[in-house]
C-alpha cells in the first residue's frame, strides 16, 4: 500500500519540488549571507583541507570543529573552487533531498496524504528556506538524519546495517554526540521487531545486535581520523576537541542556558587562554581543563544542573531567532535591509508548527485509546526527540540546534492533520458496506 501511495503522489511532489528549488535558489540569490563564528571557522578548515594543507585553523593543525561539515566543504571546494555560493547550492540540493526523505517517512508512517503534506510544509518553511544560505552543519546533518531514519525503519535487507554505520560515522563526524546513533538504532529496531513478533525478549536480543554491528561499522570509518587526530596531538581524540569548553560555558555557576564565552566567566578555568591575534587557543590544553571544570560542577550541583537542563531546553524552543545567521550576516557588511519580515514569518511558521505538535498530541491520546494504527512511525519520531533532548538537556541551548528535528516535528504535525481523516475513511467506508448489504436484501 505505501508503495502505491509513493507512486501515485510523484506528480505531486514534482510540484512540490520544483516549489521547493525556486523558493530556495531565489532565496541563495536575494540574501548574500556569509559565514561568521564557528561558520567561517568550518569554511577557513575546508579550504585549507581542499588546499593539501590538512585540517587546520591559523595554520596550526585542529581537530576543534567536527571534520564532518569541513570534509563536506573540502569535496565541493576541489571539484569547483573554494567560492560560498558553490556551498548554498549545494545546501538547496540537500534541502530537497530532506524534502524526499521526509516524505518518504511520512508516507511509511502514516500514509499518502501524510507525506505529501510534510513535504510541502518542509518545502515552505521559512526556515529551511533561509538556512540555504548559511555555511553550517544544519542542512548536511539533517539530510544524513532523516536518511538514517529511512534506513532504520525499511525493510531488512543485505548491507542495511553496514549502510547504517556509514551514515551514523557520518552523523558522528559532523556533530559528536551522534557517536550515541547505535543506541537510537536499537530503540527503533526494538519497537519495530516488537511490534512484529510479539517477542519482547527475542527483540531486545536482535536489537542489541544490530545496535553492536553499527557501531563497530562506525568505528571502523571513524578509526583513520581517530588515528590522524593522535598522530597530530598524541591523545585520544575520536572526533573533536570541543566538547570539554562546551560543557563548561553551559555548566557552572554563571551559566543561562544559552551561550556565553568562557574565557570570561567570574572564576573561569582558561581565563587568559585565548589569543587575542587569531581569537583561538590550545584546543587541547583548553578541552581537558573546561571538561574537567563542566564534569566537576554537574558533579557538585545536581540540582542547579537539573535545573538549568530545564532552561537550556527553553532556549532551544523558544522561538525561531535564529533564522538570524543568514539575514544579520551578509556580504554588505550588516544585516539584509527590511528584514524584519523573515523574522515575523518565521515566528508565525513556528508557531503554526507548534500548534500542529500539539495537536498531534491529543491525537495520539485517541489513537492509544482506540485505534492503535501508525505508533511504530510516532515512536521512532519520539525516539530520535529524545535523543536531541538529552543533549540539549546537558550542553547548549538555542533555537539553532532545534533544525534537524523540524522535519521530524512537521511529520507529527501531518499526522496530527490528517488523522481525523480516518475516521471520516472508515465512516465512508461502513456507509458504502450498509447500503450495498441494503441493496443484496
Amino acid at each position: 500500500m505505501a508503495q502505491k501511495g509513493m507512486k501515485s503522489s510523484w506528480p505531486w511532489m514534482t510540484g512540490i519540488l520544483i516549489l521547493a528549488a525556486v523558493l530556495r535558489v531565489a532565496w541563495i540569490l536575494y540574501c548574500d549571507t556569509v559565514p561568521v563564528f564557528d561558520f567561517l571557522k568550518y569554511h577557513l578548515g575546508a579550504v585549507s583541507l581542499a588546499g593539501g594543507d590538512g585540517y587546520r585553523l591559523y595554520g596550526n593543525y585542529t581537530a576543534f570543529e567536527p571534520i564532518g561539515l569541513g570534509a563536506w566543504l573540502a569535496a565541493l571546494y576541489r571539484l569547483f573552487g573554494a567560492d560560498i555560493f558553490v556551498v548554498k547550492v549545494a545546501n538547496v540540493v540537500l534541502n530537497l533531498g530532506i524534502i524526499l526523505l521526509t516524505w518518504m517517512l511520512g508516507n511509511r508512517f502514516f500514509g499518502r496524504t501524510a507525506g505529501l503534506l510534510a513535504a510541502g510544509l518542509v518545502a515552505i518553511s521559512p526556515r529551511n528556506i533561509v538556512y540555504t544560505s548559511v555555511v553550517s552543519t544544519e542542512n548536511l546533518f539533517t539530510f544524513l538524519l532523516l536518511l538514517g531514519a529511512v534506513l532504520m525503519t525499511s525493510r531488512e535487507f543485505r548491507g542495511k546495517y553496514v549502510l547504517l554505520g556509514i551514515t551514523g560515522a557520518f552523523l558522528a563526524f559532523t556533530k559528536p554526540f551522534m557517536l550515541l546513533f547505535p543506541g537510537l538504532v536499537f530503540l527503533v529496531r526494538l519497537i519495530y521487531d516488537w511490534s512484529e513478533f510479539r517477542d519482547f525478549g527475542g527483540a531486545f536480543r536482535e536489537g542489541l545486535r544490530k545496535m553492536v554491528f553499527t557501531f563497530l561499522v562506525m568505528a571502523v570509518v571513524i578509526a583513520p581520523w581517530t588515528y590522524r587526530n593522535w598522530q597530530v596531538f598524541g591523545k585520544f581524540i575520536p572526533i573533536s576537541t570541543n566538547g570539554g569548553i562546551t560543557l563548561y560555558l553551559n555548566n557552572n555557576d554563571y551559566a543561562k542556558g544559552h551561550w556565553q564565552d568562557p574565557f570570561v566567566i567570574p572564576g573561569s578555568p582558561i581565563a587568559g587562554m585565548r589569543n587575542e591575534e587569531t581569537g583561538f587557543w590550545d584546543e587541547i590544553a583548553v578541552d581537558e581543563i573546561a571538561g574537567k571544570a563542566g564534569r566537576q560542577w554537574i558533579l557538585e550541583n545536581p540540582g542547579k544542573f537539573f535545573r538549568l537542563g530545564f532552561t537550556k531546553s527553553y532556549h532551544v524552543y523558544k522561538d525561531a531567532s535564529d533564522v538570524q545567521y543568514a539575514i544579520d550576516y551578509t556580504s554588505s557588511g550588516g544585516p539584509l535591509p527590511n528584514r524584519g519580515w523573515i523574522y515575523t514569518w518565521s515566528k508565525r511558521a513556528y508557531l503554526a508548527l507548534m500548534a500542529g505538535v500539539a495537536l498531534s498530541g491529543v491525537m495520539l491520546l485517541i489513537n492509544l485509546f482506540t485505534r492503535r494504527e501508525n505508533l511504530n512511525g510516532i515512536w521512532t519520531i519520539l525516539a530520535h526527540w529524545l535523543l536531541f533532548s538529552a543533549t540539549f538537556f546537558v550542553f547548549e541551548g538555542q533555537p539553532r540546534y532545534l533544525f534537524p528535528m523540524l522535519p521530524f516535528l512537521i511529520l507529527l504535525a501531518s499526522f496530527g492533520l490528517t488523522f481525523p481523516l480516518g475516521w471520516k475513511k472508515k465512516t465512508t467506508n461502513r456507509s458504502n458496506r450498509t447500503s450495498r448489504g441494503r441493496k443484496k436484501k
